[in-house]
């Protein structure tokens, strides 16, 4: 820098990443069960009941193979499970006791933004680990060296459709259908993020909220849709209401590619049972080894084969790894999680300095009930 020159307005968050220094890694920190508890702060009831049953299933597999192994030098290992469908309320409540009363050694939370939030603020007072599966950037934007992201945050997601929309297919007139930023707040910055890199492309993208489902809206949408003509549509909501567009926007015989950008678990798009969802492109947030991925049985997991139970069922054996090295000590297991580097169905699992999980994301194409990867992480075509 030349003297005199101003240094820069501003720094990254990345340039100063989270370290602990403190106390707790000492022998007589570990938690001295007969038993090793691991968390998990899930819905188990109202409309996103369906993404807690996955988590459950996926990590109730996890612990049970881990417990046949003999567990941890063999001590068993557990599940507590705590509702996140009050959080402000109840749950609050209920996350103290798991960490100070039932003593779990790490916390799971769900893709819900306020949970994830509620977890990271108790568990960095706590001083326990923590990994989500929200994918609100904020979350490893605040220096808290507790808390690990799972899934790809929403930057990473935009970066990628991005590179896919206006550098790969070289689109210049893309709508977004999406929930109202009044009822989403980060949707807002998400979609404001895709105009900037679709602005330095040369092309466009306009935000059209679609809030509810009622036959009026839905007029004025497909309406709005049919008269612009756009050459790609991205539904960014959850699967349920992204199924619920997908069937009136093929039911209008709308032009433009369909995108799918889901905030839960995709199963119901998978399914994909009167053939609404074929052929449409879909960002998933995980990275599966194989080509293809089946929505149906994957082998031993049986019945966790969908993707909450899939990415549920690869965290809970990245606690369990990284415990198998730290033992039942939450500061070492902190430790652990920072450095650790995994094979899963998800793909290969490490963090990045702030916690975020290192390539998370890829698109690919539904097709007769299976997802064909076509872009990776990288923003390269899938091999």
């Amino acid at each position: 820098m030349e003297t005199g020159q101003a240094p820069p307005p501003a720094v990254s968050v990345g340039d100063y990443p989270p370290t602990y220094a403190g106390p707790g890694r000492e022998p007589e920190m570990d938690l001295a069960l007969a038993e090793i508890r691991i968390g998990l702060f899930i819905p188990t009831e109202g409309p996103r009941e369906q993404e807690g049953q996955g988590i459950l299933r996926g990590a109730q597999q996890a612990i049970q193979e881990a417990n046949e192994r003999g567990g941890y030098r063999g001590k068993p290992f557990t599940l507590v499970v705590r509702s996140d469908s009050q959080p402000w309320g109840r749950a609050t409540t209920d996350l103290v006791k798991m960490i100070y009363e039932e003593a779990v050694v790490a916390i799971m939370t769900s893709s819900d933004r306020g949970a994830s939030h509620l977890a990271e603020q108790v568990a960095t007072k706590a001083q326990v680990p923590v990994l989500t599966f929200s994918n609100d950037p904020s979350l490893t934007q605040t220096n808290i060296p507790w808390i690990y992201r799972f899934a790809g945050d929403d930057s990473a997601q935009v970066k990628i459709l991005a590179q896919y929309l206006f550098e790969r297919r070289r689109l210049r007139n893309v709508f977004v259908l999406a929930v109202s930023p009044a009822n989403n707040p980060a949707i807002g910055g998400t979609v404001a993020a895709l105009k900037r890199l679709a602005s330095v492309a040369g092309a466009s993208v306009y935000l059209l909220p679609a809030m509810s489902g009622e036959a009026g809206d839905w007029e004025d949408v497909v309406s709005a849709v049919s008269r612009a003509r756009p050459e790609a549509i991205v539904l960014w909501a959850s699967a349920a209401r992204s199924a619920t567009m997908l069937r009136r926007l093929r039911h209008a015989k709308v032009s433009g590619e369909l995108v799918v950008v889901t905030q839960d678990d995709p199963t119901i798009l998978l399914e994909n049972k009167d053939g609404f969802a074929e052929g449409v492109t879909m960002l998933w947030k995980a990275v599966p080894h194989s080509d293809t991925v089946s929505q149906g049985r994957s082998g031993h997991l049986g019945a966790t084969a969908d993707m909450g139970g899939r990415t549920a069922y690869d965290a809970v054996r990245v606690l369990l790894a990284g415990i198998d090295k730290a033992g039942p000590n939450r500061a070492r297991l902190r430790d652990e999680l920072a450095r650790i580097h995994f094979k899963g169905l998800t793909g290969d699992i490490s963090f990045d300095s702030l916690g975020n999980r290192l390539d998370t994301s890829c698109l690919g194409v539904i097709s007769s009930g299976r997802f064909n990867p076509i872009m990776m992480p990288s923003g390269k075509p899938s091999p």
